[in-house]
């Protein structure tokens, strides 16, 4: 004789690893510093201006993904991320007036992944807020390369 138990739960929902966002962020933000440094060293050593972007690029990814990203994605509210997409969007925009800091391609990268975590929510009426912060990202991304390249 043979029985089966159930356990009653449901089953567990599963928050996207900010881990490859946050990688690819900071993979990006070293490019845009190795770029910098290739055009420009008048600001002191090559080995004292990449210690400093490395520690602000870690400081602000580690900022972003951890208190932003991680706890809107955990959230799983396709609004929120839509929201959040945009801000960081315009965040991104933002930070071009420091791009040499390295950390549009951060506030970039976090603006996209919650642009399609926004996207991938069912039902979810606010694809229009997360595309404009998806754009809005890319376009402040690539712009802060422009503009290292062109400085």
């Amino acid at each position: 004789m043979t029985t089966t138990t159930s356990l009653g739960t449901s089953p567990a929902t599963r928050t996207p690893s900010v881990l490859r966002p946050a990688g690819l962020a900071v993979l990006l933000s070293a490019i845009l510093t190795a770029i910098m440094l290739a055009r420009d060293t008048n600001n002191g050593p090559a080995g004292r201006v990449s210690l400093v972007l490395a520690i602000a690029v870690l400081a602000g990814t580690a900022l972003v993904f951890g208190l932003v990203v991680r706890p809107v994605l955990r959230r799983n509210s396709g609004r929120a991320s839509a929201w959040t997409a945009l801000i960081l969007g315009l965040v991104t925009i933002a930070s071009l007036v420091v791009f040499w800091l390295a950390l549009p391609p951060v506030f970039g990268v976090a603006a996209l992944t919650l642009a399609r975590d926004a996207r991938d929510r069912r039902p979810f009426r606010g694809e229009t807020i997360a595309a404009i912060g998806a754009v809005l990202a890319g376009l402040a991304t690539v712009a802060a390369f422009a503009i290292t390249a062109i400085s």
